[in-house]
């Protein structure tokens, strides 16, 4: 009996732990090059809790990419001397557990106010590229403390074919 009550508590805290990132995945359109994902009322980033957001975008499109561009639009709920940390990923199996960087990590200016949109820089592909799925990972900045939060309210992806 003490064996299951330490495994139960053990898997609780490993839930527990694992919790604190957010993935939210949704499917380009077909033949389209643009989507959105609004964000829920608990995708807030708060260092030393909701550590990080990814958003996944899946592709079912056939076609090389020239540039690909990223959008997000974010709020201060408590503090405002932080920025946000973004970088984009693609891979081009699903199951491959290897993500390529596509756009470097960069820090966003300190968001301080409501709906302040930032974009992520227009990477180009100089090799023929197609990807089955996009992540945009967004996490607070290391100077910020436990009690600042930023709350994201849209993230969107615009690809650019060749």
């Amino acid at each position: 009996m003490k064996r299951l009550i330490m495994f139960l508590a053990l898997i609780t805290v490993a839930v527990i732990s694992y919790s604190q990132d957010v993935t939210h995945t949704k499917d380009m359109p077909i033949n389209g090059t643009y989507q959105f994902i609004n964000g829920l009322a608990g995708d807030t980033l708060v260092d030393g809790g909701q550590d990080s957001i990814d958003f996944v975008f899946k592709n079912h499109n056939a076609y090389s990419y020239d540039k690909i561009s990223i959008g997000f639009q974010a709020d201060t709920v408590k503090g405002a001397d932080n920025g946000i940390v973004y970088s984009l990923y693609g891979k081009e199996f699903a199951n491959d557990p290897t993500w390529v960087a596509i756009i470097a990590q960069d820090t966003t200016a300190d968001v301080a106010g409501v709906d302040q949109y930032y974009t992520g820089k227009q990477a180009t592909i100089a090799t023929d590229k197609s990807f089955a799925q996009f992540r945009l990972r967004l996490f607070m900045e290391a100077t910020s403390d436990a009690t600042e939060k930023i709350k994201i309210d849209k993230v969107e992806i615009n690809t650019y074919q060749k």
